[in-house]
């Protein structure tokens, strides 16, 4: 009789064990599952990622490709206007208008001088 009560001590211990095993293996399953969709959630974010940056890369391309567009033109007017040529041809220029500002404060000097004649001739007649 003494080891009937051992056998069912043995046997409640392998339920234990069971028990205790499937219990487990319940929380590792429910822990992969678990992981497995983080993954995929990270997966897509990634994806989400990778395709919000490109589109960030691809404007700043275009942006650099307008830029330099711009630098070059910048730069090949501001070598015309550097250039002797150019120099010359816009001091020439500037005596030709001072010279038209001169003549043109003459005439309206000029007219002035007219309009005070008119004026004193209407008076004397």
């Amino acid at each position: 009789m003494v080891r009937q009560p051992q056998a069912e001590s043995d046997g409640e211990s392998g339920d234990e064990e069971v028990n205790e095993v499937a219990a487990q293996e319940a929380a590792l399953r429910a822990d992969k599952s678990r992981l497995i969709h983080q993954l995929r959630v990270m997966e897509h974010d990634k994806r989400a990622y990778s395709e919000e940056t490109e589109r960030i890369l691809k404007r700043q391309r275009s942006q650099i490709k307008a830029l330099q567009k711009e630098n070059r033109e910048i730069s090949t007017v501001l070598r015309l206007t550097e250039s002797e040529r150019n120099l010359n041809w816009d001091e020439n220029n500037t005596m030709i208008l001072q010279e038209l500002v001169e003549k043109e404060d003459n005439y309206k000097q000029l007219k002035d001088e007219e309009r005070e004649k008119i004026k004193k001739l209407d008076e004397e007649v």
